[in-house]
């Protein structure tokens, strides 16, 4: 219900901006040079299967900034009336799994074995004819069934609330990501409630199992996702926003310094003047100089995330946050996407512009990323235009990325197990 109320914000905020951009871009259109430097804002359209996830999308970039010549930036634009109001986290399934699944499990099997030892009813089970073995898979197995059906319910309910408030569709690529989600849940549930049956097993008296397994899923859920952020800090810095503004800065000084007297001089009324292809040229390689030092800048940050977050796949909760957003296509990965389409579509855009200026005798084709002294004036056809359109990312590509992560959780899950049957076989149930 949530999601279905947060949804429709972001739906209608999206769409009307969308409207007032085209209607900024057909009155950029009566001047070429200024449609094809303007800086547009692209903002990410709200994603449908958020009620499965946010893949920490309140959290990172959702606009990007543009023209024909750069993709200069990103920004955060929230839609927010009051800054100072800031949005409560997301409701949604991963959340619900990672805070409070992953604590059920733990609860529901911390005391498996040190429980029922404490309750002398162990030596009693096993005196049948039943192995260790068998007895150790079943209490696994029985709380993975009970509480994956309880996540199989509620994605039921969250399916037919969303098909009958007709906010957003049900499609067969959300039918086929609510899929992915509850195999990746099934695998967070059965290694969490292998990290309960570990910490019953390592303990005979139950009070004490629980305390360790709190401790461990503390660790899991939050010190080793904080810890890892400020090694990362230290391990890959990236430069401030005030070192990166300076040494724009420099760079300018030191491009400007190398072009002669009259760099600056222009007159309007005459596009040929000389002094105008010295302004061109100087304002392009202001722009490449800014550029070669805004991407390094923001690959070190892609860098910095993409190393953090291998040093946290040590977490389960975080596999199973990684898995989800590879799944689902959202997040970073949804970012980095758009952000790198951008670049291509970029140049098609300049390379329309440059074939439009061609064609026009009034224009000494003379190319200056922010001024419309040396390019075209004539009015732009807006559907003759490349028009950019986020790349859907077909479901099987993205079921391929997510694999390392199920097979992550996968494998933690039976190392934590193997570890838990092992020490059964020697416990003493007397």
């Amino acid at each position: 219900m949530s999601f279905i109320a947060e949804y429709k914000e972001q739906k209608n905020t999206h769409e009307q901006g969308m409207v007032k951009f085209q209607e900024y871009k057909k009155d950029l259109a009566k001047n070429a040079s200024r449609f094809a430097q303007n800086r547009t804002y692209l903002p990410l359209a709200p994603r449908n299967s958020g009620f499965i996830a946010s893949c920490q999308e309140e959290n990172i970039p959702n606009t990007i900034i543009y023209s024909a010549f750069n993709v200069f930036n990103y920004d955060i634009s929230e839609g927010n009336k009051n800054p100072f109001v800031l949005p409560l986290k997301s409701v949604n399934w991963e959340f619900i799994l990672v805070l409070l699944f992953s604590f059920l499990a733990i609860i529901f099997t911390f005391d498996a074995v040190s429980g029922e030892k404490e309750m002398r009813t162990l030596a009693l089970g096993l005196s049948n004819p039943v192995s260790r073995g068998i007895l150790c898979a079943g209490k696994l197995i029985g709380t993975v069934i009970i509480l994956t059906m309880f996540v199989v319910l509620g994605i039921i309910v969250s399916v037919l609330i969303l098909l009958f408030s007709g906010q957003t569709m049900i499609t067969y690529t959300t039918v086929a990501e609510i899929g992915g989600f509850l195999l990746l849940s099934l695998l967070l549930i059965a290694c969490s409630s292998c990290v309960g049956l570990l910490t019953s097993v390592l303990s005979y008296r139950s009070n004490t199992s629980l305390l360790i397994g709190l401790m461990v899923w503390l660790i899991l859920l939050l010190i080793i996702p904080h810890t890892t952020l400020l090694l990362s800090n230290r391990l890959f810095p990236v430069e401030s926003s005030e070192v990166i503004i300076q040494n724009t800065n420099n760079s300018r000084k030191t491009i400007e310094a190398g072009f002669p007297e009259g760099k600056w001089r222009s007159e309007s009324n005459n596009p040929f003047t000389p002094d105008h292809q010295i302004r061109a040229n100087m304002q392009m390689e202001f722009m490449l100089g800014e550029k070669k030092i805004r991407d390094n800048w923001y690959n070190s940050q892609f860098s910095q995330y993409l190393n953090t977050s291998k040093m946290t796949l040590i977490s389960p909760m975080f596999i199973f946050e990684m898995g989800n957003e590879h799944m689902l296509n959202g997040g970073f990965q949804r970012f980095i996407n758009n952000w790198n389409d951008l670049h291509t579509y970029q140049e098609q855009f300049l390379t329309w512009f440059k074939a439009f200026d061609s064609k026009d005798d009034k224009s000494p084709h003379w190319y200056n990323p922010y001024e419309d002294y040396s390019t075209s004036k004539s009015k732009v056809n807006i559907d003759e235009v490349p028009v950019y359109s986020e790349r859907i990312v077909p479901f099987t590509q993205r079921l391929s990325r997510s694999g390392i992560y199920i097979a992550l959780l996968s494998i933690y899950t039976a190392i934590l197990f193997y570890i838990s049957f092992v020490l059964f076989i020697r416990y003493d149930v007397r």
